[in-house]
């Protein structure tokens, strides 16, 4: 039985019993000369001992359970207090989503009258981070290959493929992609690729065929330019960071992408495909 597997119990049970034998038995203490009074001699120092352990010990299994009674108390208060800041966490979360996804509406008017399908990044293909990513978007939405994706800050590529519930979106930051841009200052024309053609460049962008005199700082803003019609004009693809004529017959030109390819959250797809234009 769990009472006699209870030790510390049962010696308090033991210690009680012994106590009201010696209460019992020193019932009489204040006779003269019997034999009651001689008993009572013997064990009244022994009582009161006995009493105060006792006591003691009492004192020790009501403190025991009372704590056991607060701990659990303050354990599901503690219970309540993470429930509630994960409550708080969520609705911060939903807050700063809606946050991004109202500053992702505002480019609505930089892509014209087309219809657009906003989506959520939910992969990327591994070993190649700034290539290729899955959103939760695809042919239920309407989204379709070719398809130009952006997100709140500027260009970040087009669909290659769709499936009925997400698609694969291939980023500037690309081996196969060019992009026909402009300086947004001076209006002159150039192909916006991969900066030397390797991954080895990571995300930094090169934009080429800029003549030698081409007017282009550090600071001017690229854009889309529309040539070719794969991409509509006016998207921002990014910064110039750096000039210079070392190939003797163009501008070298470095940019940087305006979209953070490593912290992309929500993106909006053009639900049109642009003709590519023969030249």
């Amino acid at each position: 039985m769990s009472f006699w597997k209870n030790r510390p119990l049962l010696i308090a049970v033991i210690l009680i019993i012994i106590l009201f034998v010696l209460l019992f038995a020193t019932a009489g203490t204040s006779g003269e000369g019997g034999t009651q009074s001689v008993i009572g001699g013997i064990f009244a120092p022994m009582q009161e001992g006995l009493y105060n352990f006792t006591a003691s010990i009492g004192d020790f299994f009501s403190n025991l359970f009372s704590t056991t009674d607060l701990d659990k108390e303050n354990l599901e208060l503690k219970q309540k207090v993470a429930e509630l800041e994960s409550k708080l966490q969520d609705y911060e979360n939903i807050a700063s989503e809606n946050e991004r996804l109202k500053e992702l509406l505002n480019v609505v008017d930089s892509v014209g009258d087309y219809e657009i399908v906003t989506a959520r990044v939910i992969g990327k293909n591994p070993g190649v981070w700034f290539r290729e990513f899955t959103i939760n978007a695809g042919r239920n939405q309407g989204v379709k290959k070719d398809m130009i994706v952006l997100t709140k800050d500027g260009l970040m590529g087009r669909v290659i493929s769709s499936a009925d519930s997400y698609a694969k979106v291939m980023t500037l930051i690309d081996l196969e992609s060019g992009v026909p841009a402009l300086v947004e200052r001076t209006r002159q024309n150039g192909v916006v690729k991969l900066k030397g053609g390797t991954e080895d460049s990571g995300d930094a962008l090169e934009m080429y065929y800029l003549p030698i005199d081409a007017d282009v700082v550090p600071g001017d803003k690229i854009l889309t330019s529309g040539i070719g019609g794969v991409y509509p004009k006016g998207l921002v693809i990014g910064t110039v960071t750096e000039v210079s004529a070392e190939s003797g017959t163009e501008k070298r030109v470095t940019v940087k992408s305006a979209v953070d390819f490593e912290r992309m959250e929500e993106v909006m797809v053009i639900k049109h495909v642009f003709e590519e234009v023969e030249e």
